[in-house]
């Protein structure tokens, strides 16, 4: 979808528009470009380059900025948390505003879920787990998962998930 900005209000306007109809969440936002006469983008981020900071701010949700990582990771530290179904069970009432995506929030500082947990790793690393999978012979993603079943637990079940340099399952055999 390509949207000329010319057509549009402007950022700020916009963004005062919205505080007016009280629309909070990018839901709500979907619903007003779908109903509203007033035409506004269904991509803002794409249309309003230069001062667009994230949908918190443009949506004048500034109590829901989130926390910078090191502060994130400290919170998780004193709660315990070491686990990702912790975390997603438990990320709302630490602190609102944490992430409920931290490594897609914090792409810039992310390594891993073991640092972001402060937890010695549990799974092989990433190019080691790609090695493994090489002399395997595992050559697709469902081969992968019967393979996963049978095999000591040194990767992870959802390597996708867990490795931040994954790419797609291509790159990850070796194809």
């Amino acid at each position: 979808m390509i949207e000329d900005n010319h057509s549009f209000p402007t950022y700020e306007e916009t963004r005062k528009l919205l505080l007016q109809k009280d629309i909070r969440s990018v839901v709500a936002y979907r619903k007003f470009y779908y109903t509203s006469p007033i035409k506004v983008p269904y991509h803002p981020n794409r249309v309003y380059i230069k001062p667009w900071v994230n949908w918190y701010v443009f949506l004048n949700n500034h109590d829901k900025i989130m926390v910078p990582y090191d502060v994130a990771k400290k919170i998780v530290k004193k709660a315990g948390i070491q686990t990702f179904c912790e975390y997603e069970q438990w990320y709302k009432t630490l602190d609102h505003r944490l992430p409920a995506i931290p490594p897609r929030i914090y792409k810039n500082d992310w390594k891993s879920w073991d640092e972001f947990f402060s937890r010695k790793p549990k799974f092989a690393t990433f190019e080691e787990a790609k090695q493994i999978v090489y002399d395997e012979r595992i050559r697709s993603c469902t081969e992968y998962k019967l393979w996963y079943r049978e095999s000591p637990r040194r990767l992870p079940s959802t390597p996708q998930l867990y490795y931040p340099e994954w790419v797609n399952w291509y790159h990850f055999l070796g194809k």
